[in-house]
């Protein structure tokens, strides 16, 4: 009896024992459990209130901006990036074009320093579509809604600012929902971001730099394209027929202009439909550009090797004819290039000469204006899936908006004629022969004796070297001129040398005038001029004279 009473409770003691054992466990488990998440979740909610980045402070260490959004409806990602390249400028998204980025990228920059984290409102990856922050570069295909926008800043490689930037909050106006990519924390931030992503506001968008008082030549080339055959070679090609060409001239700013072939007896130039001419010439604005194909020179012509090379020259062939250029056979076995809609040449008092050459009218979006798509003109552009962050992506998209735009070749030339006459070095006079005073006054011509021709001569003298001077003054001048005009023209030229523009197409048409539209009858006043002139738009009394492109004015 003692014996099996003794066991049963030493069992009952073993159990007691194991019973306590486990419950120790669970709880020390538990404790556990709570210790390990607690840090995390304790660290995540420490940081509100805090700077994002809390190191970025000065803007103009920044030198390069990606903005990288997605497209919901298409599906596609797309992306604009300034950056600074050996030292220049470039935006990759659009072909590498120079821009001027420095001020802007500084602004948008600044715009960002010191946004703090605010609420935290999510810890969950799962959360970021629900509030818009689901990385926009993502190459998740099953993401197709929620993504936000991606703003990234570097300093070469370093990452000095980097968000997404989703929904606004909907409990305060000019708060957002933004996380860190890297993070899965959503948090609510106040900023206002100073960001533009379009091309135009991060380039100069000014094509020609050419002053309105510096015009004083203008020529207008209309033609029509067909086919032409060398009666020499028999071959055919595109070339000019129905040429009308006609020059416009004033001696310079504020005179009035003059007509070459005028009929003086009952024709005058209407000026103020050459002021308009002029306006819309000064106005021409960059709303897209393209390469030019490998093988083109800025002087619009072909180079040596591409000339050899036939495979190029069907490249260069395709890729003009698509923007309405063609290549027509010049002297000593050249190619040159002949524009579809005709040629604007505008000569300057800086002794810069403009030709604008005027290719196809095309019609497309924003994005498809910008940089044009794998099929210009009046398509849609392709969609494409979402890609790796760091692939090549396109411009975000303004949606189905579409505008009329026209293709345009640029070429600057420097013609010193322009900068007006070369001074002339005056001739010194001839002193007259020795005065003897003790001599027979002896007569040099009737009504002069020795004395006169000799104080005539200090009077040509004096007047010669004030000449001297003035023209030594005038040399000067005009040898700075001639360097200016020559570095001015060379640096457009490097500028515009290697691109396709595209511009509004009613700027151009607003160049495209015929002869008549610049003449107006002998006598007509302005009132008369425009009381008699059509009805419904254009200048009035200047039938043919487009209208004016939006915000272009006269000058008075």
């Amino acid at each position: 009896m003692t014996d099996h009473h003794s066991t049963e409770s030493k069992s009952q003691s073993v159990r007691t024992i194991i019973y306590a054992a486990v419950a120790a466990l669970s709880v020390a488990l538990g404790v556990m459990t709570y210790l390990q998440n607690q840090p995390a979740e304790m660290a995540e909610f420490e940081k509100v209130g805090e700077e994002f980045y809390p190191e970025f402070n000065n803007p103009n260490e920044a030198t390069s901006l990606k903005v990288t959004v997605f497209n919901e409806d298409q599906a596609t990602i797309a992306s604009f990036e300034v950056e600074q390249v050996d030292g220049a400028w470039r935006i990759p998204s659009h072909n590498n074009y120079p821009a001027d980025a420095t001020e802007q990228l500084a602004k948008t920059a600044a715009s960002i320093i010191g946004i703090k984290r605010g609420a935290l409102i999510s810890r969950r990856e799962s959360d970021h579509a629900e509030y818009g922050v689901a990385d926009p570069a993502s190459d998740n295909d099953e993401i197709l809604k929620g993504r936000g926008d991606r703003i990234t800043i570097r300093k070469a490689d370093a990452v000095l600012v980097d968000f997404i930037i989703g929904n606004e909050y909907p409990e305060k106006p000019g708060a957002f929902y933004v996380r860190a990519p890297g993070e899965k924390e959503t948090y609510v931030a106040e900023f206002e971001v100073d960001l533009s992503t379009k091309f135009q506001d991060w380039i100069d968008t000014d094509l020609l730099k050419i002053e309105r008082d510096t015009v004083t030549d203008i020529i207008i080339n209309k033609y029509t394209i067909a086919e032409i055959t060398d009666e020499e070679t028999g071959q055919t090609y595109k070339g000019p027929t129905d040429v009308e060409e006609f020059d416009v001239t004033r001696d310079k700013f504020g005179e009035p202009w003059n007509l070459k072939d005028l009929k003086p007896e009952t024709e005058e130039v209407n000026n103020d439909a050459v002021k308009a001419l002029v306006s819309a010439l000064v106005d021409t604005k960059i709303i897209g550009v393209r390469p030019k194909p490998e093988g083109l020179t800025p002087e619009l012509g072909v180079t040596p090797e591409a000339a050899r090379n036939p495979l190029m020259i069907a490249n260069i062939r395709g890729d003009l004819a698509e923007r309405g250029y063609y290549l027509i056979p010049q002297e000593e076995n050249q190619l040159g290039i002949i524009a579809q809609e005709g040629s604007f040449y505008a000569g300057t008092n800086e002794g810069l000469v403009y030709e604008l050459h005027f290719g196809k009218v095309f019609t497309g979006d924003l994005k498809e204006i910008e940089i044009g798509t794998t099929k210009e003109g009046n398509q849609d552009s392709e969609t494409t899936k979402p890609q790796d962050e760091d692939s090549p992506a396109e411009p975000p998209s303004n949606g189905d908006e579409k505008q009329q735009s026209r293709y345009l070749f640029v070429k600057v030339n420097f013609e010193p004629s322009y900068l007006g006459e070369e001074p002339t070095e005056p001739q010194a006079p001839r002193e007259p022969a020795a005065f003897d005073p003790s001599a027979p006054l002896k007569a040099l011509r009737p009504g002069e004796s020795e004395v006169d021709a000799q104080s005539n001569f200090e009077i040509a003298k004096k007047a010669y070297e004030d000449e001297l001077t003035q023209f030594e003054k005038d040399t000067k001048e005009f040898e700075e001129k001639l360097k200016k005009g020559i570095e001015k023209a060379n640096e457009l030229n490097k500028r515009l040398g290697a691109w396709y523009y595209v511009v509004p197409a009613e700027n151009v048409e607003a160049l495209r005038v015929t002869r008549v539209s610049l003449v107006q009858p002998k006598g007509t006043d302005d009132k008369e001029a425009q009381n008699s002139g059509p009805q419904g738009g254009g200048i009035p009394g200047t039938p043919g004279l487009p209208n004016l492109p939006p915000g272009l004015q006269l000058p008075k």
